[in-house]
C-alpha cells in the first residue's frame, strides 16, 4: 500500500513540472488517502529500495523518479530550480512588503513553484490571500489594484517574479475538495496576523508597527463610515461580472461566484490538467506490467 503511495506521489509531481523529489520531501507531500500522513521515513525509503531494484524508479544525487522520465537528467534540472527558488525568495521579501498593509488582508502565502522549491527562472510568485470574513471581494480588489501600481502585478507577458494572486479565501474558511487542495496544503505562509510565521521560512514577511497602525485606522473608518460594506457589495457584484465573461471558465461548481464568497480560485485547469497527466502515468506503468494495481 505505501508502494502504490509513493508511486502517486511521484507521478503527481512529475506530471505537475517534472519534478523528482527527495526523500523528505516524499515523506511531506505523501499523496495519502483515508488518514493523516503518518507513514514512517523507513517504511518510504524501503518502498524506494524496492521501486529502484525493479528498475521502475530512478535515484540519484538523492532525488527519486520515473526511470522513463523524458529527460533523465532531470534531478541536474531540479538542483538549478532549487538555486533559482532562493533567488525569488529574496526578491519577494524585498519588494512585495506592502501586500501586508492593505486592508482586510490576515494572510498572506506562496504557493506553486516556489513553495514547492522548484522554480524556473522565469517563474511567477503564485500567491493566496486570506482575507477578513465578509470582505473578500474587497481585498481582491485592493490587493489587485495596488499590486498594480506599485507594477507587481502578472500581466500577460510580464511574469518573472510578478505576483500572480489566484486563491483568495476567508480566514479559517473551509479548503473546498481534495483535488484543489495540493496547491494550498504545499503553500508556506510568509505572514499571518497575530502569528510568528518565522518558523516558515526565512524569508517570512516583518511587519511595521507604523505602517499597521495605519492599516487599523483604515479598516476602522471603512466600517464605521459604511464604506466597507458598501465597496464588498458594489465591487463584488463587479468583479462576480467579469469573471463570468473571462475565456477560462470559472469552477462554479465548486464555488459558486456570490457576494458573501468563502473560496475564489482561477487555477482550477491547471489542477484538471496535472490530474489527468498523472492519471495517464499510472496508467502507463499498470498497462506494460510495471507494477500492479493493488
Amino acid at each position: 500500500m505505501i508502494t502504490q503511495d509513493v508511486l502517486k506521489t511521484l507521478a503527481y509531481f512529475q506530471a505537475l513540472a517534472d519534478m523528482p523529489l527527495t526523500l523528505l520531501e516524499i515523506k511531506k507531500y505523501l499523496i495519502k488517502e483515508g488518514s493523516k500522513n503518518n507513514t514512517p521515513l523507513f517504511d518510504i525509503q524501503k518502498s524506494l529500495n524496492h521501486l529502484i531494484k525493479t528498475r521502475l524508479v530512478c535515484g540519484k544525487n538523492g532525488f527519486f523518479y520515473f526511470e522513463n522520465a523524458r529527460n533523465n537528467k532531470v534531478y541536474i534540472n531540479r538542483i538549478e530550480k532549487i538555486k533559482n527558488t532562493h533567488g525569488k525568495w529574496r526578491k519577494f521579501n524585498k519588494i512585495n512588503k506592502f501586500l501586508m498593509y492593505i486592508p482586510y488582508i490576515r494572510s498572506i502565502s506562496l504557493t506553486g513553484s516556489v513553495a514547492l522549491n522548484n522554480a524556473s527562472p522565469k517563474s511567477d510568485l503564485d500567491i493566496l490571500i486570506e482575507s477578513r470574513k465578509n470582505r473578500i471581494w474587497t481585498v481582491r480588489l485592493l490587493t489587485t489594484a495596488v499590486s498594480a501600481i506599485f507594477l507587481r502585478r502578472r500581466y500577460a507577458k510580464k511574469i518573472n517574479n510578478k505576483l500572480c494572486f489566484n486563491r483568495y479565501m476567508v480566514e479559517n474558511s473551509d479548503l473546498g475538495p481534495t483535488n484543489i487542495n495540493h496547491v494550498v496544503k504545499n503553500r508556506v505562509i510568509v505572514w499571518k496576523k497575530g502569528y510568528d510565521t518565522s518558523g516558515e521560512t526565512i524569508y517570512s514577511l516583518k511587519p511595521n508597527i507604523f505602517g499597521f497602525a495605519i492599516k487599523t485606522l483604515a479598516e476602522f473608518i471603512l466600517n464605521i463610515t459604511a464604506v466597507g460594506f458598501f465597496l464588498e457589495k458594489v465591487s463584488g457584484a463587479l468583479q462576480i461580472k467579469k469573471i463570468k465573461h473571462n475565456l477560462i471558465e470559472y469552477p462554479r461548481h465548486i464555488t459558486p461566484l456570490t457576494i458573501p464568497a468563502s473560496n475564489i480560485f482561477f487555477y482550477y485547469p491547471s489542477v484538471l490538467e496535472t490530474e489527468k497527466k498523472c492519471k495517464d502515468i499510472l496508467s502507463s506503468l499498470y498497462r506494460f506490467g510495471h507494477v500492479s494495481e493493488e
